[in-house]
């Protein structure tokens, strides 16, 4: 049989018991895969299916699902002071990823304020404290902090 290749790969989620549902984009068979032996590894995939099809995937270790976002918004960074436009680019119940607009004086471990609105029918405000987690600018990645945890606007946004 000849082997056909999907040209982008696909995401497969992990669970808290690190087991993750490898699922065919040709055929549709899925297999309940343990993964932990992957955890720490940022290695593209490669599965090939009972029906013989090749495939590439990315393991995705998050403990919550993130929505892909094009929002706009703004920072101030609590630390220094220095604020500045962003884009929001996705969002979970746990965190925000957003580009900067400009120049930025963010750093990992910097406590910073986000704002923006979401694109829902009320376009909901929401102002959240983050810790920055990651940098690569311009691109900022940050969780929230425990207490702008579990917010009901966001929580309902996420499921649409």
């Amino acid at each position: 049989m000849e082997t056909a290749s999907v040209t982008a790969p696909i995401k497969v989620y992990a669970d808290a018991e690190l087991q993750a549902a490898i699922t065919c984009p040709f055929c549709g068979f899925s297999k309940q895969v343990d993964v932990s032996s992957y955890r720490n590894s940022s290695k593209r995939l490669k599965a090939t299916c009972k029906c013989g099809q090749t495939f590439r995937f990315d393991l995705e270790f998050r403990g919550f699902f993130r929505k892909s976002v094009n929002l706009p918004g703004v920072y101030t960074n609590l630390v220094n002071g220095s604020h500045g436009k962003i884009t929001v680019e996705n969002l979970s119940l746990k965190g925000v990823g957003f580009t900067c607009n400009g120049p930025m004086l963010i750093k990992e471990g910097d406590s910073v304020e986000v704002s923006f609105r979401l694109d829902d029918a009320q376009a909901t405000r929401i102002v959240k404290r983050i810790q920055v987690r990651t940098v690569d600018e311009p691109y900022v990645g940050g969780e929230f902090c425990e207490h702008e945890r579990h917010s009901a606007d966001l929580g309902f946004y996420l499921r649409q």
